[in-house]
């Protein structure tokens, strides 16, 4: 799976470069509702939650109806529980429930979207695969996160030149080897710009 996923962003990349036309980039900002259980080195089982906000970049290739597009999505900035960087007792961050100083911290995707232009080009759908990466801290120490895979699809709908908002619902899964195990679902907002 990783493989696929490499590849096909590999081809995008590549893609990009060498087209001169149907092809854009975008940037913007999410507001993200999370929630999900883990398992830290084999301790027992925990819900966590959160409202994270984020930023992301991206590029997508259109042909005809469909495009194809390589995200970079930073879900969860870093932040620390002594210094209140993820507001008032870290609830914005994502934590674990009652525990608010367990936390993930560097959280970020790295996404394909693969979908269509609907009716006048002005809204797009859209399936997701990809990689997350992240730690998971107790703001002693902390522990890798990373080699998680993630699912999805979402929506964007143009409200003036360039200017969009969407929405996205992910699944995300560590794989073997992981020092976290974790489900973390999350439902995002988006508000995007497209050059």
């Amino acid at each position: 799976m990783i493989k696929i996923i490499c590849a096909l962003a590999l081809s995008v990349t590549a893609t990009a470069g060498l087209a001169d036309d149907g092809f854009s980039f975008y940037g913007g900002v999410s507001k993200s509702l999370a929630s999900g259980d883990f398992d830290f080195r084999s301790y027992e089982r925990s819900d966590f939650e959160g409202e994270p906000s984020g930023y992301f970049v991206g590029v997508d290739y259109d042909r005809n109806r469909y495009f194809i597009g390589l995200e970079i999505n930073v879900l969860q900035p870093h932040c620390d529980y002594f210094d209140n960087s993820c507001g008032n007792d870290n609830l914005q961050g994502i934590h674990m429930v009652d525990y608010n100083y367990y936390n993930f911290v560097d959280l970020m995707d790295i996404k394909v979207r693969l979908g269509t232009n609907l009716g006048n080009d002005s809204t797009r759908i859209y399936g997701i695969a990809g990689l997350s990466t992240g730690l998971w801290s107790d703001d002693s120490s902390s522990g890798d996160a990373a080699e998680g895979t993630l699912f999805g699809f979402g929506a964007e709908y143009e409200i003036y030149q360039g200017l969009a908002i969407g929405g996205e619902l992910i699944r995300r899964s560590s794989t073997a080897g992981s020092e976290l195990d974790f489900e973390l679902n999350t439902t995002q907002i988006r508000m995007l710009y497209r050059y």
